[in-house]
């Protein structure tokens, strides 16, 4: 059929040759395992929400704590009520923070074998920009959200009520775990998009759309 079409045996012959394809990521040559990608944003991600959420509450059951038992009272004659509570958040922040160094400290130093034999596999993932990016927006989230569980603790008188509008603060946080398959899936998305520029859920979409 191919002659009949008036062409030579040579250009029948090249029209034939099977061609190699090798398989790329569209993210490039070199780019890491898009599994490995995956599970490493999203045991970070869950991190994130994890201390977030952890040291928040800390924030709002040590205020309501000095509530109950007539320290604020003391205090705030000698300080402004901002002056409390920033110390307070930056205080709680201070021993959230020492204790994940403490926490990671641990790890490395028993896991040394385990590591090592994971770096190539983590190799490409776990960048230092993404680690530079982690942390900001770990202690942007913490700010927010412990700003949040401060004024909850400082308007309520017991625990139940401060545990009736905690849930009410930590929904966006919630929302954000939520819908984060679907931003790993479509960073770019309007969801992904309108999330990252919401400030009680930027904290977590945000980041995952810079990993991914």
């Amino acid at each position: 059929a191919l002659k009949s079409k008036g062409l030579k045996d040579d250009e029948i012959n090249t029209a034939l040759q099977s061609v190699d394809v090798e398989p790329q990521s569209p993210m490039g040559k070199d780019a890491p395992n898009p599994q490995v990608m995956l599970f490493a944003t999203l045991g970070m991600v869950m991190v994130l929400y994890i201390t977030v959420l952890l040291y928040g509450v800390n924030v709002m059951r040590s205020i309501l704590e000095e509530k109950t038992s007539r320290i604020m009272e003391v205090m705030l004659s000698i300080a402004s009520a901002k002056e409390l509570m920033a110390g307070k958040i930056l205080g709680v922040g201070a021993v959230g923070l020492t204790q994940v160094a403490i926490w990671v400290a641990t790890a490395l130093i028993f896991s040394a074998g385990p590591i090592a034999a994971g770096a190539d596999l983590l190799k490409g993932v776990l960048s230092l920009n993404l680690l530079i990016f982690f942390a900001i927006y770990f202690l942007l989230g913490y700010v927010l959200y412990s700003t949040l569980c401060a004024a909850v603790g400082s308007m309520v008188n017991s625990e139940q009520e401060a545990q009736q509008l905690q849930f009410v603060i930590m929904m966006p946080m919630i929302l954000s775990v939520v819908v984060i398959m679907q931003v790993f899936q479509h960073p770019n998305s309007p969801l992904a998009f309108w999330g990252s520029l919401f400030p009680f859920t930027a904290p977590l979409v945000m980041f995952t759309r810079i990993a991914m």
